[in-house]
Formats: C-alpha cells, structure tokens, sequence
C-alpha cells in the first residue's frame, strides 16, 4: 500500500508540476490601419501601433513614446491614452495599480503614485473635456501567455466621472460605448 501511495503522490506532484495555465483569446481579434479609429473598438494593437491607428505625425508619431506609459499624453494632439493590464502577478508591486471595470460601462483607473488631482498629470486627465481632449482607453487581460507578448484591446473614448485621493488619484471613466458581451465576459469576470 506504501507503493501505491508514493506513486500516487509522485502522479500528483508531476501534475502540479506540468500544469499550464491556458486561457481563451478568441476575444483579440487585430485591427485594422486602414479603417478609422472610431470603427476600431474592440480590435486589438500593439502599444506602439497606435500612432498609426490615430494617424499621428511628427513627435507625436514616435513608437519609444508608447514604450513606456501606461498614461500616455502624446504632443500637439488632443488626446490622451490609458494603457492597462488587468491581470498584474508578474508586474513588481509598484507597478500593480488598481485598474479595473466596476461594469460594461465604468472603468476604473488609478494612476502612477507621483499623479496628484493638482499637478499636470492629473489635471490632463480630470480636465480633458475642458481641454478639448478625449481619453482613450486600452486593455489587455495580462502582459503575456506563454512569453509572447499581448496586444491591447481598444475599448474606445471614455469620460472623466470621478476622482479620489491623492499620490495616486483614484478615477472613474464612463466608456462613451460599453463593452460588447466577448469583452464584457473577460474583463469583467477579473
């Protein structure tokens, strides 16, 4: 019987072991350069596509701008874009930020620690509507699957509803279209 348990056990253990987490992504469907970025919610972009999506020239146009922001207010053009990653485990603690969708429609965003309600960060972004600039959102469900890198999924225009604290700023977004069901069904279940 000692056998017997000792195979089990190893049986066990190798599974534990062996096991991949799979998930669905028929949700990314890729998006199309040629069309509008208005007819482009819920198609998914490389960060660093979406200059290209949004036409943009000059500085703004610049891939290394994208690279790095999760908040990203591009030059001389009146938008702002918001890059998230719901599912943070492999992120370092400080970049685990409290973003996620309170329903089809409410998306909440919280920023950097540095972003005051005061300071130009924070103003861009609780004051868009007042500054002629519209707030873009992005999605992706983790960073990557089996060491390949996710796209985002564009969500479309949001509007400021909200804000909270302080260093960092707690805020909720209004999605200008709700999610549809298959993004309803993955984001929101996180």
């Amino acid at each position: 019987m000692d056998k017997f348990s000792d195979m089990c056990s190893e049986l066990i253990s190798y599974r534990f072991l062996s096991y991949k987490i799979s998930f669905d992504l028929s949700y990314v469907e890729l998006g199309n350069f040629d069309q509008n970025y208005n007819q482009q919610i819920g198609k998914a972009f490389n960060k660093t596509d979406v200059p290209k999506l949004f036409k943009f020239t000059g500085e703004a146009a610049s891939e290394g701008y994208y690279k790095m922001f999760g908040h990203a207010r591009p030059p001389d053009v009146p938008h702002q874009f918001i890059f998230i990653t719901l599912i943070k485990a492999s992120m370092a603690a400080e970049h685990r930020y409290h973003d996620y969708f309170k329903s089809e429609k409410i998306f909440h965003w919280q920023s950097r620690n540095t972003t005051t309600q005061k300071n130009d960060a924070g103003s861009a972004v609780i004051n868009h509507k007042n500054n002629n600039n519209d707030v873009h959102l992005f999605v992706r469900k983790m960073s990557s699957i089996n060491g390949r890198t996710l796209p985002f999924t564009y969500c479309g225009k949001m509007n400021f509803v909200e804000v909270n604290g302080n260093a960092p700023i707690n805020v909720d977004f209004e999605l200008e279209t709700p999610l549809n069901r298959k993004l309803k069904q993955e984001f929101l279940r996180i």
